[in-house]
């Protein structure tokens, strides 16, 4: 199994925000789909974005969703 590490994760979690923030709420499916990184780095920063309350998830029928929580 490959190895990821924080670094990877920390940047990919950078690209997770950047499309939230130009595209808005998304399905993960879009995100795997639009980032071109790994599923596996995807999850990974999302994970570490929603550990710091960055994030809120919605699960409609087709699919959990994903946004950027309003800075407070």
């Amino acid at each position: 199994m490959d190895r990821v590490d924080t670094e990877e994760i920390g940047k990919t979690a950078g690209l997770v925000w950047d499309y939230l923030e130009e595209n808005g709420r998304s399905s993960i499916n879009a995100l795997y789909k639009n980032l071109r990184v790994s599923k596996r780095l995807v999850d990974a920063a999302i994970g570490w974005l929603a550990r710091e309350g960055k994030l809120s998830f919605s699960h409609e029928q087709r699919g959990t969703y994903v946004e950027l929580l309003e800075s407070k």
